[in-house]
């Protein structure tokens, strides 16, 4: 009913007004047909931005979940390199300097006498896992073998990893023969030792 008296008074306006009416009801239809064809579009725009968003979320929220494992592992890791290597904290120099400090306060409580230490230069060629280099000390040394013994339990009980590159000994010279007749049993026993000891260090 409201159709045809919609239809009546529309065709009972002059021509006019009657395009007049039809023009900007029409108007009102493409206008209102936008719109919808807009919020459609920037619905559908949104719910692909959630699905694309929905995997990194998840993955973040792992991440958080994982966490305390994340740590754990990482903590472990810095454990198991501290066992293996010095640590970069301070330069070569520095780190070679506590490794033959750390050497000589064994060699004395083994019992042992220092002649010397040094910190030896790299060698050419020499081979080192990525990420390190390799430190080596050389130490001259006098005294009996059970003190090396003793020296070079405490060298492999150490942590960082130490490794003995280079051991030679020798018994010690005696002046003359008179001397080495009235020697005791220690000194006919004493040995000149040479020892290399290598070590690890991180590298940044």
């Amino acid at each position: 009913m409201m159709i045809a008296e919609t239809r009546s008074w529309l065709f009972g306006l002059p021509r006019e007004a009657r395009w007049l009416v039809v023009a900007t009801g029409t108007g009102g239809l493409t206008l209102a047909f936008a719109f919808c064809f807009y919020s459609f579009a920037a619905t559908y725009q949104g719910w692909k931005e959630i699905g694309r968003s929905a995997p990194r979320i998840a993955r973040l929220e792992g991440y958080e979940l994982a966490r305390d494992d994340i740590d754990i592992a990482a903590n472990a890791v810095e454990m198991a390199l501290q066992e293996l290597a010095f640590s970069d904290d301070s330069d070569e120099t520095q780190v070679g300097a506590r490794l033959q400090q750390i050497l000589r306060g064994f060699a004395e409580e083994s019992g042992l006498t220092v002649g010397g230490s040094q910190l030896l230069p790299s060698q050419d060629g020499e081979m080192a896992p990525e990420g390190f280099t390799v430190l080596r000390v050389q130490l001259n040394m006098t005294g009996l073998p059970d003190a090396l013994s003793a020296f070079l339990r405490e060298v492999y009980q150490h942590a960082p990893v130490l490794d003995v590159t280079k051991l030679n000994a020798a018994r010690a010279r005696r002046g003359n023969n008179r001397r080495s007749k009235n020697a005791s049993p220690d000194e006919l026993q004493t040995l000149r030792l040479d020892v290399h000891v290598s070590a690890l260090m991180v590298t940044q």
